[in-house]
């Protein structure tokens, strides 16, 4: 049993950590502003987050510890959100990562293992993996809703989203 969630929390860490890589390699290429990128995908990772931790016995120091995170996940999302190039390519919005972006991340991440590492040092060790998740789906949710706030004064329509151009990725 305890091989098992081991196991389990090392695929999330896994997963999360080349999700993280994926999503910094791509936008500090530069990629078309889409609000299901913005929006839909980081929501949808807070709740699979969400959703692994029923029937996860929290204490009141874990769901502290999980409300704090949060807000600082959305808080860092929204100081990366202010740092990314948004421009306008093919009549559309694109936005691309600067190296202060990836600091930012950097930063975010060193936040995430003082609170892990801290977490386990006063006892609120259940649901690390899924708080990661959650971490990381709210912290692009922080980034999308400031990015969304600054493209919303240019003028600039944002991309189609891929499903309305017929593919999946792009």
């Amino acid at each position: 049993m305890i091989r098992t969630v081991v196991d389990m929390n090392a695929v999330t860490i896994v997963l999360i950590a080349g999700l993280v890589i994926w999503t910094i390699a791509g936008r500090m290429a530069g990629r078309p502003l889409r609000t299901r990128r913005l929006f839909v995908i980081p929501a949808i990772l807070a709740v699979i987050g969400l959703t692994r931790l029923n029937g996860v016995h929290l204490t009141v120091m874990d769901i502290a510890l999980l409300v704090v995170q949060v807000v600082l996940g959305l808080g860092l999302g929204a100081l990366r959100g202010w740092t990314i190039h948004l421009y306008e390519r093919d009549g559309f919005l694109w936005m691309r990562y600067r190296w202060t972006t990836v600091a930012l991340w950097v930063l975010s991440i060193v936040v995430r293992l003082a609170f892990a590492f801290g977490g386990h040092m006063v006892g609120a060790d259940d649901g690390n993996s899924q708080v990661l998740m959650i971490g990381f789906g709210v912290s692009l949710l922080g980034e999308g809703l400031m990015v969304a706030w600054r493209a919303n004064g240019l003028g600039i329509p944002f991309a189609p989203d891929d499903r309305a151009r017929g593919r999946i990725l792009g």
